[in-house]
């Protein structure tokens, strides 16, 4: 059963089949706490009929399911809004934002009634907690409360002999700075910021003595019960954590962005095992009921949904507690050699900031002018895949091209095919002067252009040797603007997709917010790239999702469903140290110092929200790529004398072992204040027996049910 209330109407359903059993309307105030009343035949009934309502006035009321209306109202007990309805042994708690605790005593029943044990026309016994709190939860006869960054703890009882206050003011950032933190999402680390403010709370069955609370900041502090502490905090996103819930030993935590993050906590350190945005708005809710399961129609399986709602929805949502598709697409991974016959490619990614130059440009300069054939290998093998990334290929510093792209609409008819010609006419130069050198360099190896995609300096190239096009299918692009918050496509991504045999593959070329101190926007722009979902699905991926084509759960619609991603360009990351150290250290080659102080090293490390954490990079062994003068070896020498950075990367992405970096290098040429940068890949290309994998997925589902007993065992 669940229960769904709002600002003007709260229904009651059976989650099974959707049936609505009560439904009340009130739009002159809002329901804002709901909680279960036991009957005298048990405390936890599979389909209570008796519910407590508390709205944002501190009005209470009593409903029974099987009739219409209100059967009670109670307006006199408490006068703010309602946060909390809890049955705890022969007690009912009714809790508002106030501070004001009401403790309701059992009424008179026979054992054999299926009436109410309590009665809103009692008198409750009250006691006052912190007024104001922030978050709260209530946990083995306890209740914690949370406000000014202190827990305070209390314990309700009708019994006169118990104490009421348990502890007040436990500090939040009790966790000893000078001290690793072993437990993080992060890399061990030392902790040394204060913590913000207190959102929500949680517990999680398989950590018994451990409350989780979190914070806006994205921290998620551990509390420890029987010491009274907070002992860890712990990173697990940037963005503001709005709700958790603990299912089995999984915690859910709902953002502010609309995410949901699911973490391991049983796992040392904790473990992201999935996340998604499952609203537009803040996840204000996440909920899971133990104690009455929702089985299918045979009694044969237990459910375990988990609703999430959000702040501007009219709907909520309800996700698989068990994450049951997610574990068998895992164990199905891990026992593919039982079902694929595999083979290996190898891929060859090409990425540069080109600065606005021409293919002619390259003529200029003899090293300049062998630019391919130094990125390319004169011997077999030769790539299977190659592909080109460039970025800048116009003069992003040029108003009248950036603005007439972004603002075209508003511009005349002539103004319109001025820009777009001359834009055009750049890419197909370079497209034209890539088909023609990989032809002469490449002597012996015929190669098809397949892809070809741009948008405003960005320019994406995808080259396929001929004797691999049977073996090609669904090739698709798409691109993310996210320059101007999504308006300019001078800064964002080309995305593009296809398939081998029955693998999928995809290629991100990224441009991403410029500057020193930009590090945050650049983060947001990869979260964005990846973010964005490709169109409808072909008819070939439509018939696809069954074979193990697309990882993670995933149909292929979304970046990360693709069994290996590339993700390449001018990523804008820099290095924190001054102009003249960062030289010494390129002159002596200590690369490694200059690593140390990189700010997307320092991201992936400490940064637990960063969407390039699911990536790879293979170790630089080059001197970074930007800036440097133009047509010399010189880094910047202008007034603004910048630090030198590697800006221009390649990262991957693959199933365990599907990728394998075999070289990571630049390039030297002088036509740009960019190096290009070059990536060998080996890649992992399987082909499904379907025969085979129908016998695979049968035993795939005996272990799923040797796991999911496990589970109920700890869980329900």
């Amino acid at each position: 059963m669940m229960v769904a209330y709002g600002s003007s109407t709260t229904k009651v359903m059976l989650i099974s089949s959707g049936q609505v059993l009560w439904s009340h309307s009130h739009s002159e105030t809002k329901v804002t706490a709901v909680g279960v009343i036991p009957c005298a035949s048990g405390t936890h009934n599979e389909n209570p009929t008796t519910l407590w309502m508390g709205t944002k006035d501190g009005d209470l009321w009593e409903i029974d399911i099987l009739a219409s209306g209100i059967k009670q109202k109670r307006n006199n007990i408490h006068f703010t809004q309602m946060v909390l309805i809890l049955a705890h042994e022969s007690t009912i708690w009714t809790l508002s934002d106030d501070g004001k605790l009401s403790v309701w005593g059992t009424a008179i029943s026979s054992p054999e009634s299926q009436l109410s044990l309590f009665s809103l026309s009692d008198t409750p016994k009250s006691f006052r907690v912190t007024s104001g709190f922030k978050a709260h939860i209530a946990d083995s006869g306890l209740l914690y409360v949370c406000k000014n960054k202190l827990i305070s703890v209390y314990q309700p009882s009708l019994d006169p002999t118990v104490a009421f206050n348990v502890a007040t003011g436990i500090p939040a950032n009790a966790y000893n700075p000078t001290t690793l933190n072993t437990n993080s999402i992060t890399s061990p680390g030392v902790f040394v910021r204060s913590l913000s403010e207190f959102t929500c709370a949680a517990t999680v069955s398989s950590s018994t003595d451990e409350i989780f609370f979190a914070h806006e900041d994205g921290m998620v502090s551990i509390f420890s019960k029987s010491k009274m502490v907070i002992t860890e905090n712990i990173n697990v996103t940037g963005s503001r954590i709005t709700s958790l819930c603990g299912v089995c030993n999984h915690l859910w935590i709902g953002l502010k962005n609309g995410v949901v993050v699911i973490c391991d906590t049983f796992q040392q350190p904790w473990k992201i095992l999935k996340e998604w945005r499952a609203h537009n708005s803040a996840v204000v809710a996440i909920s899971c009921d133990y104690n009455r399961p929702t089985y299918n129609s045979d009694r044969a399986h237990i459910s375990l949904p988990v609703a999430t709602a959000g702040a501007s929805d009219t709907s909520v949502l309800l996700w698989d507690g068990w994450l049951k598709a997610d574990w068998i697409d895992a164990d199905m991974l891990a026992h593919s050699e039982a079902f694929c016959n595999f083979r290996n490619i190898d891929v060859k990614v090409i990425t540069w900031n080109s600065g606005a130059a021409k293919p002619t440009d390259l003529e200029e300069d003899c090293i300049d002018a062998t630019f391919l054939e130094q990125s390319l290998p004169s011997s077999s093998p030769l790539p299977e895949i190659i592909i080109f990334g460039f970025q800048e290929l116009v003069d992003l510093d040029k108003k009248s091209v950036t603005a007439k792209s972004m603002f075209h609409s508003k511009k005349t008819k002539s103004d319109n095919i001025s820009t777009s010609s001359h834009i055009s006419h750049q890419y197909k130069a370079w497209q034209d002067w890539l088909s023609t050198t990989l032809e002469h360099t490449l002597k012996g190896s015929r190669y098809r252009m397949v892809q070809s995609s741009n948008m405003v300096g960005l320019f994406t190239c995808l080259f396929i040797k001929e004797t691999e096009l049977p073996n090609l299918h669904d090739v698709t692009s798409l691109s993310v603007k996210t320059g101007l918050g999504g308006l300019h496509g001078n800064k964002g991504g080309l995305i593009v997709r296809l398939i081998i045999d029955d693998s999928s593959l995809c290629f991100i070329n990224c441009h991403l917010a410029a500057g020193h101190s930009g590090s945050i926007n650049r983060n947001n722009d990869v979260a964005n790239i990846l973010d964005i979902k490709f169109p409808q699905e072909s008819d070939n991926t439509q018939n696809t999702h069954n074979k193990g084509i697309f990882v993670n759960g995933g149909d292929g619609t979304m970046v990360l469903d693709h069994e290996s991603c590339f993700l390449s360009g001018d990523l804008n990351y820099r290095i924190g140290l001054h102009r003249n150290l960062a030289i010494q250290y390129i002159k002596r080659g200590e690369y490694d110092k200059l690593y140390e102080a990189d700010q997307l090293a320092n991201q992936l490390k400490k940064n637990a929200n960063l969407r390039l954490r699911a990536f790879q990079e293979a170790p630089i062994k080059f001197a970074p790529t930007y800036k440097f003068d133009v047509g010399s070896d010189e880094y910047d020498t202008s007034e603004k004398r910048r630090v030198p950075a590697w800006c221009d990367r390649i990262f991957y992405k693959g199933t365990s072992g599907a990728i394998q970096p075999i070289e990571y290098k630049s390039h030297t040429v002088r036509v740009s204040d960019h190096r290009p940068v070059s990536g060998l890949f080996k890649v992992r290309i399987k082909t499904v027996n379907n025969e085979r994998r129908t016998e695979a997925y049968k035993n795939c589902l005996d272990r799923w049910q040797i796991r999911f007993d496990e589970m109920t065992k700890v869980c329900m």
